[in-house]
């Protein structure tokens, strides 16, 4: 019985979900090497240093900009539900009394701010590059500028969408059209999330993030970000311990915990960015050596086919000999066909069969070769039975694989 060109096919071909599985793990692998936990939580420390003067910048250029004046409120609000997504009006009217307390400051305070800024931006930039596997990072002049383009275009671009949803809602007056756009704005704080953390990963690692790559990313940070509000919201509503502990203080370690979370989403999403290119080159080194798995057990069967030709008369083969080595060198094939012991090598070079392949099956030379399996699915009857007929293949003994091959052969030649 000989082996299908189905079954030669599936050699070494992982399914998609043997795929998906796999970049799963190299997701979860990255994450635990590259300690993103600890690096949550050395970025909620210094983002907690650095939250005031980060929304003081960010204001302070929407406010530079007429067009954008009344949309200050509406743009701070929509910062703190984000950074609150639980009704902590206390944390909300301490944030905001820090604000307007910053509109006092002189210059140099104002400057010392934006400093303070900015080396939050540094501190995620270096933990991007061990993210990214980056060596040497941007010089400090690039790293200022592009850091301060973020602070600037940033709030631009985020006033810029709400004014055109504000204008849209207020030119519109069919009640069809208002009714699906009211339905749409509820989409608009996760896409506004999506394009920040796709920007985030785009803009931020000193290395070329494809666009691609980052959206995927993205758009995994921006849904695990709204299922983490969900349930930090739920959490909140129903764990009364911080309350009974902390009492007027509660409110602090739950805005920690917060941050902690939303940096652990964000580096989730980075670890996944930043994997992608390697899993890709992963899986086509797979897949080319998955093409080249049929080529090995044909090389394989080739060199076993002569010898066991010759095995009848005594006969060897030169190891040096082109006409008989040229397929079976491919892969390490003879090496390993050495190793399992299907083929003897004498003293002065010759090549002898070294098991009797009428008592080996087909499925020793398939692990030799690790070939792995094929992938069939068994809840379907008809695979089922295709299964079995493989599996009878594979057990078949190496003397009758090579004689149906030789058969084949003679009636080709015929």
């Amino acid at each position: 019985m000989a082996l299908s060109p189905r079954t030669l096919g599936w050699i070494g071909q992982p399914s998609t979900r043997q795929q998906l599985v796999a970049f799963v793990r190299l997701v979860v692998h990255r994450f635990v090497t590259d300690r993103g936990l600890q690096t949550a939580s050395a970025l909620t420390y210094t983002t907690l240093l650095s939250l005031i003067p980060l929304l003081v910048v960010f204001l302070a250029i929407l406010s530079a900009f007429g067009t954008f004046e009344d949309m200050r409120e509406t743009v701070k609000h929509a910062v703190l539900d984000v950074l609150l997504p639980t009704s902590q009006a206390e944390v909300a009217a301490q944030i905001d009394r820090f604000l307007g307390n910053a509109g006092k400051l002189t210059a140099t305070g104002l400057a010392g701010i934006g400093v303070t800024a900015i080396m939050l931006l540094f501190t995620i930039e270096g933990t991007f590059n061990r993210i990214w596997r980056v060596a040497s990072p941007r010089s400090i002049a690039l790293r200022i500028l592009r850091f301060w383009s973020v602070l600037t275009l940033g709030p631009l671009l985020l006033g810029a969408s709400l004014s055109l949803t504000s204008y849209f809602f207020a030119v519109s007056d069919d009640d069809l059209v208002m009714s699906v756009a009211r339905e749409l704005s509820r989409l608009l704080p996760l896409a506004l999330q999506w394009v920040a953390f796709s920007l985030l990963y785009v803009v931020i690692p000193h290395t070329r993030v494809r666009l691609r790559h980052a959206a995927i990313g993205g758009a995994l940070a921006a849904v695990l970000f709204e299922i983490l509000k969900l349930g930090f919201a739920v959490y909140v509503d129903n764990a009364d311990n911080y309350q009974v502990i902390y009492g007027a203080l509660a409110t602090i370690p739950i805005f920690l915990m917060w941050l902690y979370a939303s940096w652990t989403v964000i580096l989730i999403g980075a670890e996944v960015t930043a994997a992608l290119p390697q899993w890709r080159r992963d899986l086509s080194r797979d897949q080319a050596v998955a093409r080249s798995a049929a080529g090995r057990l044909e090389a394989a069967l080739v060199l076993l086919e002569r010898l066991w030709g010759l095995a009848g008369n005594g006969g060897s083969i030169a190891r040096d000999s082109a006409e008989a080595l040229e397929a079976a060198w491919a892969g390490n094939v003879l090496d390993a066909l050495i190793s399992a012991g299907f083929v003897a090598e004498t003293a002065d070079g010759h090549l002898l069969l070294g098991r009797d392949l009428a008592r080996t099956p087909v499925l020793a030379l398939w692990r030799t070769l690790d070939l792995g399996t094929p992938d069939l699915d068994p809840d379907t009857a008809i695979l089922a039975d295709l299964r079995a007929t493989e599996a009878e293949a594979l057990q078949q003994p190496l003397s009758s694989l090579l004689a149906d091959r030789l058969a084949a052969q003679s009636a080709l030649a015929d």
